[in-house]
């Protein structure tokens, strides 16, 4: 009611549409407690590319989602790199190299984990922080399909877990 009432946005939290979001959600906050012992932050998500081991068929399936996704500048902004170029928060210069990275002819395998994880920082800090037309968000909702699946590939290699990520047709 406050989402229709107050801001105007018609919004039905149980509408599958938002599967994709509440999904990623989930699965971030399990990464990070796995991965990250709960204490995530642009840097820590940059260096931890020797600890994930993601199925090389997920890696370079996400790598290149990402590619079609972001390689052009004006997409790229979309991450939102820039949101403190103030010196304080390294995001500016992480942002940089991703996007080198993902305009490189051949990226070595830890380079494409790092683009991949700190694309997955950027949903989390986009979806998390900030103001958001609720409505419409599950429109994204192929970008969190798609970082589901890798968040999935991820936490099987590290929990041992055998998890397939079910996609609703």
């Amino acid at each position: 009611m406050y989402l229709e009432r107050k801001l105007s946005q018609n919004v039905s939290l149980d509408n599958s549409r938002y599967k994709e979001v509440r999904n990623f959600m989930l699965l971030w906050n399990i990464f990070e407690r796995v991965f990250l012992n709960n204490n995530a932050n642009a840097g820590r998500v940059w260096n931890i590319q020797n600890e994930i081991v993601p199925c090389r068929k997920d890696l370079d399936h996400y790598y290149s989602f990402l590619i079609k996704e972001y390689v052009e500048e004006v997409s790229f902004k979309k991450l939102n790199f820039d949101y403190k170029v103030d010196g304080r928060m390294p995001e500016h210069q992480y942002g940089k190299d991703v996007f080198e990275r993902l305009r490189k002819e051949t990226p070595s395998e830890a380079e494409k984990k790092q683009v991949c994880l700190m694309v997955l920082w950027r949903y989390r800090n986009n979806l998390f922080h900030g103001g958001k037309e609720i409505s419409n968000i599950w429109k994204q909702g192929n970008i969190f399909l798609e970082a589901n699946r890798f968040l999935v590939s991820l936490l099987s290699q590290k929990t041992g877990v055998s998890l397939h990520y079910e996609v609703d047709k």
